[in-house]
């Protein structure tokens, strides 16, 4: 009897762990993008950490999302195959999210994507690697008040996403430009940039991840 119930208890623990194994966090952003992996961390009104099955960490601030679930794992298998590209050609999504994460943390929360549009896309194989690179055009907006030091009316603008809270002190160049003779541009809460670049995924055997981003 008691090993009966012990088996008993073992087959219960079993479809307990294989449930929760089949359910994973999914963050939905306000422009569309859906992340899903595993929350690592919230802060409540502030940010929230997720990891992707492919090991990319993202965090987004929360006022990037709509809502956080958890849900069944699609499936991403095909009968007698390792991977069925009609279910992991997630790229455009794994794409999106990496460059929404970047431009929400170099520009510390201020910048926030509203659209992604991919312009042009190329599959390349580099020693046995895939990648795909993607020509994108992205539309960003100020969630607050920020400076950005550049042309306004040129890509250099956001190399890196950078974006002051606060008017830069004066530099040797004089009111409106930096130390290095870099335009400071003023952006109000709520307006709009559209800028160009691309971005590489690569292929892992955990899907698509992001690699190089370009401008």
């Amino acid at each position: 009897m008691k090993t009966l119930f012990a088996t008993f208890i073992l087959i219960i623990l079993s479809y307990t762990v294989i449930g929760q194994n089949n359910i994973e966090d999914v963050v939905y952003l306000k422009n569309g993008s859906i992340i899903r992996g595993l929350v690592l961390e919230t802060i409540p009104n502030q940010t929230v950490k997720i990891q992707t099955v492919d090991r990319n960490i993202f965090v987004f601030q929360m006022s990037e999302v709509e809502k956080i679930t958890k849900e069944e794992k699609p499936n991403t298998t095909a009968p007698n195959s390792s991977m069925s590209t009609e279910t992991t050609d997630n790229r455009m999504e794994v794409a999106q999210a990496y460059m929404s994460n970047i431009i929400s943390n170099e520009s510390i929360g201020i910048l926030k994507v509203i659209t992604f549009t991919k312009m042009n896309a190329v599959e390349m194989n580099n020693f046995g690697v895939s990648f795909y690179k993607i020509d994108y055009k992205i539309l960003v907006e100020f969630n607050n008040p920020g400076w950005v030091c550049g042309d306004p009316f040129t890509n250099t603008i956001f190399d890196d996403f950078k974006v002051a809270a606060k008017e830069p002190e004066k530099g040797i160049y004089g009111a409106g430009y930096n130390d290095f003779g870099e335009k400071v541009t003023a952006y109000s809460k709520g307006q709009q940039v559209e800028f160009f670049g691309n971005v590489n995924l690569e292929l892992s055997e955990n899907g698509w991840r992001g690699a190089i981003r370009n401008f």
